[in-house]
């Protein structure tokens, strides 16, 4: 669950950053519409979710102080925001994905005719029962992706029931219904990818199969192979993928992934990052087909790799894979078919300031020389709430933008090529957002609502 704030004393301002790698470069101040370092910077404006009257004793409101942002290009279409309302003595519980304040270029009509809204709503009674309208939100795993080609991003918003609806800024598109499974347990989303192909987004969901304990989701019987399932989105609806059957027993999967291969328009393998059983770290890679079969036998990975929260980045056209693991602080290149040392494993630690958090926003540039773009906290030298911006490749160099568009050149030492400092001293940072399979980053800070009234300089 993401980081909740008081609803009745958030404020946010968001700022695009547009890469220089399609940018000419200027030494000229971060302003609105102003470069740094070949890199673009343009003010979206402030965003203000929640309840500006204050709470009273029996009631709490709280929203998500990280937007969800359905881009048309590099602007948003719309803004989104999450709002969880509790209401005591009751108990009552509800839970609404809405808009935020319109926002440039968006008429009135146009947000009358959307679906938000998305309400979930339970109730608790004294006896303890529970009455829910729907199966709530599973908002950690929400995906913004172009998946029917228009030009604007769709909401794919998944329930804690394997349900998966998927929104356009206007309209419901389709709604995946729960899939099947045995009394007592359900399926629900342990991993997501998006694919940014030519002309249209596809996104693949990989669900687990567990026991329904208290509203929650707990392992169930790891041992077979239908204890999960792979879901793809994309224009034509929501469509299951057979897992793949190896002649190494799936015992817990991972991470789902895809290859688009150079020339293709469409995935052309399925890759599956799984654990083959519970006696040590072994892990696989298994690669199919999207119509199930196998291309190859499962490749046991022969680095030292952490079973949870790995996940793959997309690269266009290209027979590499990229694996990050932000809680490690490690990005693995593979290249599949390679007949040995396939893998690269780069630690990110290192990277000043060493041992800070980091966050790996995105993979770019296949070809060749792949290279992701990662953020890490700058530290208390940097000034408050910092991050600094780096991009490193397959050899582990640090890139800065080049003098051309589309370049990039190596750095002499480990050096970001991009530093975010906070806004003004009242603001703390609340998040990058990247837009999958471009270089556009959303910076997200928030404030206290009310606290100060800030210039147009400080905001």
């Amino acid at each position: 669950m993401r980081n909740l704030r008081r609803a009745a004393w958030t404020a946010c301002l968001a700022t695009l950053i547009l890469f220089g790698c399609t940018r000419s470069r200027a030494a000229a101040p971060a302003r609105d519409g102003g470069t740094m370092n070949g890199v673009a910077f343009r003010r979206l404006g402030k965003v203000v979710p929640g309840n500006q009257k204050p709470l009273s004793e029996d009631s709490t409101d709280t929203v998500d102080d990280r937007p969800i942002v359905l881009w048309r290009g590099s602007t948003p279409a719309a803004v989104l925001y999450r709002r969880v309302h509790w209401r005591v003595p009751g108990i009552t519980w509800e839970e609404r994905i809405e808009r935020c304040e319109k926002q440039p270029g968006e008429s009135l009509l146009d947000r009358m005719r959307g679906p938000f809204p998305l309400v979930f709503g339970s109730l608790w009674s004294l006896t303890g029962k529970k009455q829910a309208s729907g199966e709530s939100f599973d908002t950690a795993s929400v995906v913004t992706a172009d998946v029917n080609g228009d030009g604007v991003d769709e909401l794919l918003l998944p329930r804690f029931n394997g349900a998966i609806g998927v929104y356009s800024v206007e309209k419901l598109l389709f709604q995946q219904p729960a899939l099947t499974a045995p009394a007592g347990m359900r399926y629900r989303v342990q991993s997501s990818f998006t694919a940014k192909l030519k002309d249209h987004d596809v996104v693949l969901f990989l669900l687990a199969l567990g026991r329904d304990k208290d509203g929650e989701v707990e392992p169930g019987d790891r041992t077979k192979v239908d204890q999960y399932a792979i879901l793809r989105v994309d224009q034509r609806g929501v469509t299951r993928i057979p897992l793949p059957r190896t002649t190494v027993p799936i015992f817990m999967a991972s991470a789902v992934g895809a290859l688009n291969r150079p020339g293709s328009t469409d995935l052309d393998e399925i890759l599956l990052l799984y654990a083959a059983d519970n006696h040590g770290p072994k892990m696989y890679l298994s690669r199919q087909r999207p119509d199930g079969s196998t291309i190859a036998p499962p490749r046991m990975l022969y680095v030292d790799i952490d079973f949870d929260a790995l996940r793959f980045l997309f690269l266009r056209e290209t027979a590499q894979a990229i694996v990050a693991n932000d809680q490690r602080g490690h990005v693995y290149f593979m290249q599949p078919e390679k007949a040995a040392n396939w893998i690269t494993d780069i630690d990110l630690h290192p990277l000043p300031p060493a041992e800070k958090s980091v966050q790996v926003l995105y993979a770019m540039d296949p070809g060749s020389d792949p290279k992701v773009v990662i953020a890490k906290d700058a530290g208390e030298k940097q000034g408050p709430d910092s991050s600094v911006i780096y991009a490193i490749n397959r050899e582990g160099k640090c890139l800065r933008p080049g003098p051309a568009p589309n370049t990039w050149q190596p750095m002499p030492n480990l050096e970001p090529f991009l530093r975010l400092t906070s806004p003004s001293k009242y603001h703390w940072f609340a998040g990058l957002l990247p837009q999958p399979g471009t270089d556009i980053l959303l910076a997200v800070y928030s404030r206290e609502n009310g606290a100060k009234s800030l210039s147009a300089k400080e905001t």
